[in-house]
Formats: structure tokens, sequence, C-alpha cells
């Protein structure tokens, strides 16, 4: 693999400081980014993000031209680290799992080089402006007990937040000083809300799409007049199925319906 010269960076730990998020060893603060070529593609696809600390994560980006440059131990027990990304604009911060599961993301700040704009793909709101990615070795944590909580969710706790979350903000409100009385800082309480009423609106979905299937199910089978060439179905299904080029913005590969 080769070395990112952009993304090497080394840093003494500012006075008063005695870690870092982003990794710190001997009064040092650093990240070191090696990346990888796919085959035939001048550009790199596949990365190794390595904290002073000694932590590393493989990267795979999702999107040509993306690039990480930290590895974020988040706060009070997480189990796994962040991989700290590039979004749509350089100013703009992604944040993934390690295996490459979008969790959240922040709009890029405003400068004359990197006019701000509307990204393409949206997946989570932003809640706020990415700071630079030097400022992120001096974040400190917001509330640990209320982080503490969060790590330690019972099952019980989050169906009740999601069963709340359907009967509206007023009744999830309640239902998240209920279930998780640590989180007392309002950014946190905020961020639980947003993630419940997520969750709804996607069970919403799930549920309608699962009364559709239950009336297709019942319907008696329309059965077919004839048999038809594959000449006519492919024009007929055309932008219905995938052709079996690989989607840029898709981690895996999608093949073609073919006719049995």
């Amino acid at each position: 693999m080769s070395l990112s010269v952009e993304a090497l960076q080394l840093a003494p730990l500012p006075a008063g400081l005695d870690g870092s998020p982003l990794g710190s060893r001997d009064g040092l603060v650093g990240t070191r980014v090696l990346f990888r070529t796919g085959h035939r593609d001048p550009a790199p696809d596949h990365y190794l993000v390595e904290s002073v600390d000694g932590r590393t994560a493989r990267f795979d980006i999702d999107r040509p031209g993306q690039e990480p440059w930290a590895l974020w131990a988040a706060p009070e027990g997480a189990v796994e680290d962040v991989v700290l990304a590039e979004a749509q604009t350089r100013t703009g911060v992604r944040a993934y799992t390690a295996d490459g599961v979008l969790l959240w993301e922040l709009a890029g700040h405003r400068s004359p080089r990197h006019p701000r704009v509307t990204p393409a793909r949206r997946v989570t709101v932003s809640g706020g402006v990415a700071l630079p990615p030097a400022f992120w070795y001096l974040l400190r944590t917001r509330d640990a007990a209320g982080s503490r909580a969060l790590r330690t969710v019972r099952p019980e706790s989050a169906e009740a937040l999601l069963t709340a979350a359907l009967d509206g903000e007023v009744a999830l409100r309640a239902a998240v000083g209920r279930e998780l009385p640590e989180v007392t800082d309002p950014v946190l309480v905020e961020a639980v809300v947003a993630v419940a009423g997520r969750a709804a609106r996607v069970e919403e979905r799930r549920r309608a799409l699962h009364r559709r299937v239950g009336l297709l199910a019942e319907a008696p089978p329309a059965l077919p007049r004839r048999s038809a060439p594959d000449t006519e179905l492919m024009s007929a299904l055309f932008g219905l199925v995938s052709d079996g080029e690989r989607d840029p913005w898709r981690r895996t590969r999608t093949w073609p319906c073919r006719r049995r």
C-alpha cells in the first residue's frame, strides 16, 4: 500500500490535555493513511487508517474521490472505532463504522475555495457545521453519563421508544425521559428523538409494504396470456432492473433479473 502524504498528521498534544479522541501517545497526536488503487483504476479505493496510538481500521470508499482522514474512538465504551472521511464537499465530514456503514454526517463550512453545496445523497440530516480536522483532536465528551447510558440501551427500552415515536413527538420525548433518565444533555436528547423518529418512519413504511404484500398474496394469480421473448421483456423492464454494471453508489454488485 502507498502512503497518502496529505493525510499524514503528527503534532504535539497541547498543554493541559492528557488524551485525544483521535488517539495520542507519548505526548503526540496523529494519523497515518495508506491506500491501494483498484485494478486498472488510478484512483484509490481501499484505505488503511492508523492512529498514533496503534489502532487501525480498513476502509473502502463509497464514492469516487472520497478519502478518510482519522480514526475516532467514540466515548464511554464504544465497541469499535469510527472512521472519519470527507463528505460530498472537502470540508464536510461523514462518520462510518469500520465495515462501511454510514453513521452520521456534518455539512462543510463556507469558504472561497469550498462553497457550500447541497449533497446529492443526504442519508442523515446534518446537525451542524463540521470543524476542520485539526480541531477534532481537541474534542471532549459532552455528557459522559449520557454516552454510557446510550451504549447499554436495553431492547425493551428501544421498543418503548419506537412505540412512543409512532404516537408522536410529545409521547416520544416523554419516553426518552422515562427510558433514558441519564441522558440529560439537550443535544443528546435531540439526537435520540431524531433517531427514534427515523426508525418510526421506517416502521410505518414497513407496515405499509406488508399490507400491500398481503393484498397481493390474497389475490388470485394473473397468468400471462402468452409467452414473451427476451427482446420484449427487456424493453418493458428497462429502468426497473439492473443491467449488471456496478453501481458506484453501492458497495455490492447488483445482478440483472433473468427469466427462468
